[in-house]
């Protein structure tokens, strides 16, 4: 019932909460290093990055996720950083604000920012057993 109460705290599409892919939470790459974004002024579904350990192929996989500024983002090709520790990813979505130079990327436990794609109560359910399900629909919050 504790989420529930979450759920109904939201007040609809006015309140936003954290998450995330539960079956995600580790990167299938390596994802070593300290990886930062590499320059401003970055648009679209390409993220030119730095700080990853040199030299790693499978640095990230397809299908691995990186969080930036609460935003999160799913890599739609597999990874390998140069010898600088440079690494260009593809990414989904695409960027629609660029983010800070030297912004960190977060590659563990990766989270957004989102909010009940509508104004209605989630639908509860349980059964005789009291297992309860609910089902709702969530989008990014912008």
């Amino acid at each position: 019932m504790l989420f529930r109460s979450f759920i109904l705290a939201l007040m609809g599409q006015k309140g936003t909460f954290l998450l995330g892919d539960p079956l995600a939470k580790i990167p299938r790459g390596l994802a070593s290093g300290n990886p930062l974004v590499n320059g401003a002024n970055q648009i679209g579904n390409t993220l030119i990055t730095d700080g990853w350990t040199a030299s790693i192929s499978g640095i990230l996989l397809a299908g691995d996720y990186i969080q930036i500024n609460n935003r999160l983002y799913k890599v739609l090709q597999d990874v390998t950083s140069d010898g600088s520790g440079n690494a260009t990813l593809e990414i989904w979505p695409r960027l629609a604000a660029s983010p800070a130079d030297n912004e960190y990327i977060v590659t563990y436990d990766c989270k957004g920012v989102f909010r009940l794609a509508e104004n209605v109560t989630p639908i509860y359910e349980a059964n005789e057993e009291r297992f309860y399900s609910i089902n709702f629909s969530a989008i990014e919050a912008k």
